[in-house]
Order: structure tokens, then C-alpha cells, then sequence
């Protein structure tokens, strides 16, 4: 069997190629330049792994003999799902193993933007030993955050919010309310969140349902002096609009580690706000949690390679019969 790995970042696979070595099969790290090139090295692939990549369906076409499409990560907004279930390819991700690191970041950003440390940071640098120059901060206790979606991220920022004695609200139209109650949260629809919320936080997938689901609309309804945090995915928020609320007051800040267009384009706005803290997509980046990725990823491709049917199955509605 062929495994084609389609890599840019010139990442290290010893896990996997001695694994896929002993396992009998062929492991082939390329780099493709466009999407023609794309489709000639996939083509004979048949299991296909990447990160980056945009797997459309003109790309899934050409698979001859594909079983398997696996990404490294969670967020599987780049792969055409219909199109792959259509042609009986399972498509998976890797659900499990940046939840820890999204989740202490997720708190780092919500501390570093409430505590105004980047700006209390260059004050510090640069000689401005003044209070009134960084501003007086919002302490977490007794304030209410907000989790847009309840999976396994914001569960785990929910235990870690709950240490700092904060009340918590989740907004999840797939969760068992049960889930959120045992770890001392109450769900409630999305406007009450957005009312009721001192911070709110997203981790939603991003689909056509949940696409822009933060824009004008809903910054109106948040309080003024409250925070947006997005570790999800950049394409939850509308930017634009999210500048605009920003300049204009109708909310007090953001921090986000995820854009809609990335990297965050010289010309925005957000870069140059002080109520805004920005991280370059990093929330998953940790020694360990690049381990578990390598490993969640490996053990998943090696099931299928046995026969046997993979794991954190995404495309389960176009597969028909074969799920």
C-alpha cells in the first residue's frame, strides 16, 4: 500500500515511516506546488495524509484507489467531505491531541487580554513605570465566560475557568445539557450567552452553519466592556465587523490565535489595537502535543492498513452502506 504524506512545513515523520515501514507499506513525504501537481501525486495514494492542503473534489477525482484521507489536526474545512464519502473514502481527523495546549492558551489569551500584560509588558520595557499608562484590569473571579461549543477544548477550559472561580455559560446545540452541569456550567441559547457573558470563547467547527457566526448582530448584543476569544477557527468571526465593533466601543477587546485570512494581512487593524492580543495559530504548538498529533495520526492509518475501519470518522453522512 501507498501512504502519501503532503507536507510544506518540512516536518519530521520518523514515528511514521518506521511504522508504515514495518507494516509493509510504502511512505511518500512530498511537496506539491499547485493543484495539478496535487492531483498527479495522489493520484496511485492509497491513503492520503496532510495538513494544509485544500482536498477538493476535482483533487478527490483523482484518487484511483484512496480509502483513507487523514489530516494532521482537527479542522476539516479543507477537504470536500461529500465528495470523498461519494467515492468511499473515509476522512478523518485528529480530534484528541492539542486539546490540553488549546486549552491552556485558550486561558493564556483570556489572562494576557483581561491582565493587559502585552501592553504592560512594553511599558515595562521601554521605561513607562505607570499604572494609569497600562490601565486598570478586570480580576477573572466572579466573571462569567461564555463557551460557544462544549467539546473536548472547551470542556477542559471550563475545568480550568471554574479554578479561577468563574461562572460559565455554554452555548452547544449537540451537547447533552448533563455534560455542561457536571463540570458546573449552565447551557443557554446563544443571545443569552452573548447578554450574559464578561468573556466569551469560541470552539465550534467551522460549516456553513457556524461560518460568520460572530459579527455586528451579535457584538451588539454582548456587554460593552466585555472580550471575544477565538481559538477555533478564524472563519467563525467576521473580521471586518469585528474591527469595526472593536474601533467603535462595542466591545472591549479580543485575542485571537486564529484569522480568516492567515497570516493576519499587513493592512488589518487588529494589529495595531491595544486591546487586542494576537498569537500567529500557535494554541496547538507544544513539544507534547506534537507527539500525541504524530501518534493519533500513525495509529489511525495503521488500522486501515490492518483492514480494520479507522477512527474519528468525519464524513459519516456521505458514506452510506460503508458506515
Amino acid at each position: 500500500m501507498k501512504i502519501v504524506m503532503l507536507d510544506r512545513m518540512g516536518t519530521d515523520f520518523t514515528l511514521e515511516k518506521k511504522a508504515f515501514r514495518d507494516a509493509g507499506a510504502t511512505f511518500l513525504v512530498t511537496y506539491f506546488r499547485d493543484a495539478d501537481d496535487l492531483r498527479s501525486i495522489v493520484r496511485d495514494a492509497d491513503v492520503l495524509m496532510f495538513n494544509d492542503a485544500n482536498i477538493s473534489a476535482d483533487v478527490i477525482s483523482a484518487l484511483e484507489k484512496c480509502k483513507m484521507i487523514i489530516r494532521y489536526g482537527i479542522g476539516y474545512d479543507n477537504v470536500d467531505l461529500e465528495a470523498a464519502g461519494k467515492k468511499g473514502i473515509y476522512v478523518c481527523n485528529a480530534p484528541s491531541y492539542g486539546t490540553y495546549d488549546v486549552a491552556e492558551h485558550t486561558m493564556a489569551l483570556l489572562l494576557s487580554v483581561c491582565k493587559h500584560i502585552p501592553l504592560a509588558d512594553k511599558c515595562a520595557r521601554t521605561g513607562q513605570w505607570n499604572a494609569d499608562r497600562v490601565g486598570k484590569v478586570r480580576r477573572l473571579c466572579g466573571k462569567t465566560l461564555g463557551l460557544v461549543g462544549f467539546g473536548r477544548i472547551a470542556q477542559k477550559v471550563a475545568a480550568r475557568a471554574r479554578a479561577f472561580e468563574m461562572d460559565l455559560l455554554v452555548y452547544d446545540p449537540y451537547v447533552n445539557a448533563d455534560a455542561a452541569t457536571a463540570l458546573g456550567a449552565q447551557c443557554v441559547d446563544f443571545p443569552t450567552l452573548l447578554e450574559q457573558s464578561d468573556y466569551v470563547t469560541l470552539h465550534s467547527p467551522l460549516n456553513e452553519e457556524t461560518h460568520h457566526m460572530m459579527g455586528m448582530l451579535q457584538f451588539k448584543l454582548m456587554k460593552k466592556d466585555a472580550v471575544l476569544i477565538n481559538t477555533g477557527r478564524g472563519g467563525l468571526v467576521n473580521e471586518k465587523e469585528l474591527t469595526f465593533a472593536l474601533l467603535s466601543g462595542e466591545i472591549a477587546g479580543a485575542a485571537l490565535d486564529v484569522f480568516e485570512e492567515e497570516p493576519l494581512p499587513p493592512t488589518s487593524k487588529l494589529r495595531d489595537m491595544e486591546n487586542v492580543v494576537l498569537t500567529p495559530h500557535v494554541a496547538w504548538n507544544s513539544f507534547e502535543g506534537t507527539d500525541d498529533l504524530h501518534a493519533e495520526v500513525t495509529d489511525n492509518v495503521l488500522r486501515v492498513l490492518r483492514g480494520e475501519a479507522p477512527i474519528n470518522v468525519v464524513n459519516h453522512k456521505f458514506l452510506g452502506s460503508k458506515f
